[in-house]
């Protein structure tokens, strides 16, 4: 029973994450494309290699540079409109980038978008992406993820949310 109450609590704040920083995006990354979207906030997110880090609402490296990765799942035959970006870059020096895959069955993974931030402004920033190819989920033969890398531990760089704007079938 306490396991329950538990999930169900942190389900609850995430979700409540999830809605709080869609609705501070600008007016621009509301785009009335897509009719659905696949929220993925920071803490959903995973070290592709070890690494301490400091959690919150957003995502932070404390040692070296790490890619984190997520789990993207969308409705089959699910039309991917655009992917949109929430992050900290406040150093000119190095961009995040954003890379989302497609997995097949011949264990090869398949990049299908990529964006990055660029230049260095003060407090967060959105930065979008529509060059997807293929746009089309195909869960019989492919799994798909989104992979971020935060170029160091600078407290320049910090990842929020990333958005999957889609069109379901």
């Amino acid at each position: 029973m306490r396991k329950y109450v538990i999930l169900a609590v942190s389900i609850s704040v995430l979700s409540g994450l999830a809605v709080l920083a869609w609705t501070a995006l600008s007016q621009e990354a509301h785009p009335a494309a897509a009719n659905s979207c696949l929220s993925i906030p920071a803490c959903s997110f995973q070290l592709s290699e070890p690494s301490d880090f400091w959690l919150y609402h957003h995502l932070h490296n404390e040692q070296g540079s790490n890619t984190w990765w997520a789990p993207v799942n969308l409705p089959g035959g699910s039309k991917i409109k655009k992917i949109i970006l929430i992050c900290k870059d406040e150093n000119a020096s190095k961009d995040i980038t954003l890379k989302m895959f497609f997995r097949n069955r011949t264990p090869s993974s398949v990049q299908i978008a990529a964006l990055s931030s660029s230049g260095s402004v003060s407090g967060w920033q959105t930065f979008s992406t529509t060059a997807i190819s293929p746009r089309t989920v195909n869960n019989f033969k492919n799994c798909y993820y989104i992979s971020v890398f935060l170029p160091g531990t600078d407290p320049d760089y910090y990842l929020s949310h990333v958005y999957v704007l889609y069109d379901a079938p």
